[in-house]
């Protein structure tokens, strides 16, 4: 009896101890939350055609390119037909834009005749397209022209075979901005995608970066990377001889 006694006298207290300690250190246990993985922000990668339009136009204005009411989309002057190329949107309509490449091709579909991007022989036809689109026609967006740099070198060839060349070009029109064409293309930008090889007349906004110091002026010309994707399209052709 006296061993039963001891027993439990020794083993009672030691299991209330052990209760009791296992309820301290329950009500003594934090709970640490969990923590989740930080999130992976997906950065898409840039197209080849996708080129910064910051870096070649002010704000947004070449990707709101809205046609205002009773707009005319077809003109003629000098023996030459004219059409800006329109498509709807979410039933809007607007001005088409595309790269140079599929701007030509857009051209060639065009009512089933031959046609080209604008060419220019004169400051007649060029002051001519320059009020129509930009005064008229308020397009804030620069356009397409068919004038293309040929090998790497400042000189130039219409899409009619016309060559604006350094030696001709004081005999042949041109309305080039004071500052360009300025960007011979390189091995590193052609394989880029950045060479300005292609051309371009500025609508009536653009403030010309810093590093010229003359302002641009509606209807003067700029060379541009061809993969600029921003540019209206304006097709020409010949008035059918009746």
């Amino acid at each position: 009896m006296k061993v039963i006694l001891i027993v439990a006298c020794i083993v009672i207290p030691l299991w209330a101890a052990s209760i009791e300690e296992t309820a301290s250190t329950d009500e003594k246990t934090e709970v640490v939350p969990i923590e989740e993985s930080p999130v992976e922000i997906f950065t898409p990668k840039k197209e080849d055609t996708d080129i910064d339009v910051d870096n070649y136009r002010g704000p947004e204005q070449n990707k709101n390119s809205q046609v205002i009411q009773n707009a005319t989309f077809k003109r003629e002057f000098n023996g030459n037909s004219y059409e800006v190329l329109t498509g709807t949107t979410n039933g809007v309509l607007n001005y088409v834009t595309l790269d140079y490449d599929h701007a030509v091709e857009a051209c060639k579909n065009v009512n089933s005749e031959p046609r080209t991007l604008l060419t220019f022989k004169s400051a007649e036809e060029n002051d001519f397209i320059a009020n129509w689109l930009f005064k008229e026609l308020e397009i804030v967006t620069q356009v397409w022209i068919g004038l293309t740099r040929v090998n790497g070198s400042n000189d130039f060839v219409w899409a009619d075979g016309t060559k604006l060349t350094q030696a001709n070009e004081e005999k042949l029109y041109k309305n080039w901005h004071k500052c360009e064409p300025n960007d011979i293309t390189t091995i590193g930008w052609s394989v880029e995608g950045w060479g300005e090889d292609c051309v371009e007349m500025y609508s009536s906004f653009y403030p010309y970066p810093l590093r010229c110091d003359e302002a641009a002026r509606t209807g003067q010309w700029n060379d541009i990377p061809c993969k600029q994707i921003y540019n209206m399209v304006v097709c020409q052709g010949k008035i059918a001889k009746q």
